[in-house]
């Protein structure tokens, strides 16, 4: 019977993986007319997950008790923010994301307990975003790029406005273009709404890869880093190299082969990467995207000091979008997360992000883990610099740095309670 839990369980995992990938920005939850209603798919295999491991362990769940003192103060400080700065048409969104699946994805750390969590969820997240690189590389090679196989069709997404985007096989989609050296050319979107966002969901998987998954694969890190440049995405180019230049700096090599590998190949890769970076900054400071996005720093700020602590409301882009300036009309979506956050919901709900990643920071520096070091500072990265706070794969980590903060306290509580005991004894 616990082989085949165990296998139910993988299963579940797996689909709750590819749903948390789909989540994150892309064309299937930005299409018009169309809901596959992802989210709540989401929380129904979440909910799954949770059941299956309480039929794991029977009675030992009461064992957590500590844990639920946590989710009841986490309660009270969501709650707070859902009765003073969320609007009635917003509730079910915000409940969905912050009451059912950030409980639920804490209680599913807690009950995975002593297991290797980042082994049994961030692996297949990892997994399926290599998966979608190989088949973003052959479409995008073969399509837009030889033009030896030709769109089959288009689609209309609203992503900062409608747009139509052509389509191969409905499994590859060519949302973006742009200048590069001298050229129009195409670049690589995947099955999301634009490079930037292709680009976090590979960013992600290669931090996955590099810092939380023991052994590193060669064959994994360079289909990542090579569909990443393929996006033409300054900020996935360069925090591609922030991670690779991190897991260089940590890593202690033995063998010959691997300390050559240290000092020749890798700093190739990151001299290429460098280079590749500078032609994309000076390509992008030109362009239109580059003033979109300083303009969506000036904008969030302006609304910001409107209402600082509490923010202006919980998906109120409309103080944002007031203080955008007029020659982006026909865009008006936003570029960072921590100005909207900081806009919506003031440094009140900026907290709910900062504390756990900033709390890791600390512990893992403690501990000398510098592997959980660097993904903190790398989600703190990409939350200034990628507009993705209200995902359902950002409040993943969230739930996750708590849970590794959670960990750590309950092992520090448990040692000074035993020196208490022997103390007591003699």
């Amino acid at each position: 019977m616990k082989v085949s839990y165990n296998r139910i369980l993988n299963i579940i995992e797996y689909v709750f993986a590819f749903l948390l990938v789909l989540e994150c920005r892309s064309i299937f939850i930005h299409k018009i007319n169309v809901d596959y209603r992802i989210p709540e798919m989401l929380c129904i295999c979440l909910f799954s997950l949770i059941t299956i491991l309480l039929l794991q362990k029977k009675r030992e769940y009461s064992k957590f008790s500590v844990f639920y003192v946590y989710v009841f103060i986490f309660a009270v400080y969501i709650t707070k923010f859902l009765a003073c700065s969320v609007n009635k048409n917003d509730y079910i969104s915000f409940i969905l994301k912050f009451f059912c699946f950030f409980i639920g994805i804490l209680f599913y750390y807690i009950l995975r307990g002593k297991q290797d969590v980042t082994k049994s969820l961030m692996l297949k997240v990892s997994n399926i975003m290599i998966i979608l690189a190989l088949i973003s590389l052959v479409f995008y090679i073969l399509g837009p790029i030889l033009h030896i196989i030709q769109p089959t069709g288009t689609i209309k997404i609203n992503w900062g406005t409608e747009k139509e985007i052509d389509s191969y096989y409905n499994i590859h989609y060519v949302a973006q273009r742009m200048e590069f050296l001298g050229n129009n050319v195409a670049r690589n979107t995947g099955i999301f709404t634009e490079s930037p966002m292709y680009s976090l969901n590979l960013t992600i998987a290669l931090i996955a890869e590099l810092f939380l998954i023991n052994k590193i694969k060669l064959k994994k890190i360079l289909i990542l880093c090579f569909t990443i440049l393929t996006t033409l995405s300054t900020t996935g180019v360069i925090v591609m190299m922030m991670t690779l230049v991190g897991r260089y700096l940590i890593t202690k090599f033995n063998s010959k082969l691997h300390i050559v590998v240290k000092k020749i190949a890798l700093p190739i890769l990151c001299v290429v990467a460098c280079i590749f970076a500078i032609i994309l900054l000076k390509t992008k400071a030109e362009s239109t995207s580059f003033q979109i996005r300083m303009d969506d720093y000036k904008a969030g700020y302006l609304s910001w000091k409107e209402s600082p602590i509490m923010g202006n409301g919980y998906g109120n882009v409309e103080a944002l979008e007031q203080h955008m300036s007029a020659f982006r009309y026909y865009n008006m979506g936003q570029s960072n997360s921590i100005l909207k956050v900081l806009s919506e919901g003031g440094i009140y709900f900026l907290l709910f992000y900062f504390i756990p990643w900033g709390g890791c920071i600390i512990y893992s520096l403690k501990k000398r883990e510098r592997n959980i070091t660097i993904v903190a500072i790398s989600m703190f990265v990409l939350f200034f610099v990628t507009i993705f706070p209200y995902n359902f794969m950002t409040i993943n980590f969230v739930a996750m740095a708590w849970f590794y903060i959670f960990k750590n306290n309950k092992k520090r509580s448990t040692k000074l309670y035993d020196k208490k005991k022997v103390k007591y004894i003699c």
